[in-house]
């Protein structure tokens, strides 16, 4: 839908023109993409808002990936899952690589373990929106979504097999 709005996804980083590096540290440019592109298109319970994961529930951060004092944008759809937007870039320059968002299907109540309960899906303004693995055969995506330490993974094994969790799944 926001494609229809806004054109092309290449030029969707244009969000990011006029902030200061501080704004890139600080979810200003996640809040901004997010709010813009995202959001207005889903049900929420309530506002987004920025926090850090053990305000929101995620007591130890997300399972091997991230401490729980760091800041992200939160939204919380009326289905119960939870949306947790991250940017992955340089905090030195400003210049933000791509996004992440991390969908959590459970809020954070469940296992908080990516390839379980919390499914990451990448954008940046080359490649739209895309999953870890798209280029990989379907044995090596589901043996890295296994392995326990590649469950980024799990996203594009997930997509492979119509957004279900089926008996090939390895959780």
């Amino acid at each position: 839908m926001a494609q229809t709005e806004y054109g092309d996804y290449s030029g969707w980083s244009e969000a990011n023109s006029g902030l200061q590096v501080e704004d890139i540290q600080d979810t200003q440019f996640v809040k901004i993409f997010a709010d813009k592109y995202i959001l207005p298109y889903l049900q929420l319970t309530s506002p987004p808002k920025r926090a850090q994961l053990q305000e929101k529930g995620y007591k130890n951060g997300i399972y091997n990936y991230t401490p729980p004092h760091y800041y992200y944008y939160f939204a919380e759809l009326v289905n119960g899952t939870t949306l947790i937007f991250a940017n992955n870039g340089d905090g030195t320059t400003g210049i933000v690589r791509m996004f992440i968002i991390m969908i959590d299907i459970n809020g954070g109540s469940g296992e908080n373990r990516f390839g379980h309960d919390i499914f990451p899906i990448m954008f940046n303004s080359q490649n739209g929106f895309f999953t870890l693995g798209e280029n990989m055969s379907d044995d090596v995506v589901l043996q890295k979504c296994a392995s326990g330490n590649a469950m980024f993974y799990c996203t594009e094994l997930l997509k492979r097999n119509g957004w279900e969790i089926n008996d090939k799944y390895p959780w």
